[in-house]
């Protein structure tokens, strides 16, 4: 029963640390974009 639960833990975590990563890249390149055109 713990290795379901040690399972579905390590899912949460690699989907949660999936979702940061991919959220701060797409902040990254939105400022980058924003900075390219402000900078015209």
């Amino acid at each position: 029963m713990w290795f379901i639960r040690f399972c579905v833990g390590m899912t949460l975590v690699a989907m949660l640390i999936i979702g940061i990563c991919s959220g701060f890249l797409a902040v990254s390149a939105g400022l980058r974009c924003f900075y390219r055109y402000a900078a015209l």
